[in-house]
């Protein structure tokens, strides 16, 4: 399956090659997942599960093996503010790769005072503010 990987810059990644487990972990993952398996993978902190997961979406979403290309969607959650930052950090310039976070960061659209989150602000047409930041929504 490496030969049907190509290199990762051929899937529009930011690396020139893959480790040699992600190749396998992306064939295997793969594989599974044209047959409609589950697929969790879990792997030690530095061995590269951000681009075997995006390798793994990019994969499928071109088609393989002689079937049509799909749109395919992939979600990729972390648990921790580090992690989620370590991705958009490795993420950014992929056009295709987006990052979605939590109400907490991003501002609140309405208020003028700094500091204010989407998650203090409730502001809508039909709701007025009940911000912490009372006052300035």
């Amino acid at each position: 399956m490496t030969n049907l990987l190509g290199s990762p810059v051929s899937l529009g990644l930011p690396v020139s090659s893959w480790y040699p487990h992600q190749a396998e972990a992306i064939s295997w993952a793969v594989q599974r997942l044209e047959q409609s398996q589950l697929v969790l993978i879990e792997a030690c902190t530095g061995s590269g599960k951000s681009l075997l997961g995006m390798g793994v979406a990019r994969l499928l979403g071109k088609g393989i093996e002689g079937k049509e290309p799909k749109e395919q969607r992939a979600v990729y959650l972390v648990g921790t503010k580090q992690l989620q930052e370590q991705l958009k950090t490795q993420i950014r310039g992929i056009s295709w790769a987006k990052i979605l976070m939590g109400r907490r960061e991003y501002p609140c659209p309405e208020t003028r005072e700094a500091g204010a989150t989407a998650e203090d602000c409730t502001h809508s047409e039909d709701r007025p503010c009940n911000s912490k930041h009372e006052g300035n929504c």
